[in-house]
């Protein structure tokens, strides 16, 4: 995040380089490690293909140089680490999981700090 401010990347910039350093690292890791990419239906690999390709590697990427470049990369840092306990909280109410202890205590944590930075310095 802070290269995208740093080096003056737009969100332009940030939606060539981001899937051609992901293809440069990852499709080396398919050839060498199994993969069960051949038994999936080409309906599942469509939709990852549509999820994968279009809203993560376009629309969040592009939401994000956008935060960057309006927010600053501490508070877009900040709130991207909220996002594990967003994804914790709605798979607690929409799932039924059952969080342990040491998400909770996560999600809580989380949530100060992300409290204490919304609201300023205190100390």
């Amino acid at each position: 995040m802070t290269g995208i401010r740093q080096w003056g990347f737009g969100w332009r910039d940030v939606l060539v380089t981001v899937p051609v350093v992901n293809v440069l690292l990852f499709l080396p890791l398919m050839a060498v490690f199994p993969t069960a990419l051949t038994q999936a239906s080409p309906a599942d690999i469509a939709v990852q293909a549509l999820y994968q390709g279009v809203i993560v590697n376009i629309f969040a990427l592009m939401c994000v140089a956008y935060a960057i470049n309006h927010l600053g990369t501490m508070t877009v840092s900040l709130f991207m680490s909220f996002v594990p306990v967003t994804t914790a909280m709605l798979a607690w109410l929409l799932l039924r999981e059952v969080l342990s202890i040491n998400e909770i205590t996560g999600i809580v944590g989380c949530s100060l700090g992300l409290m204490l930075y919304a609201r300023g310095r205190w100390w």
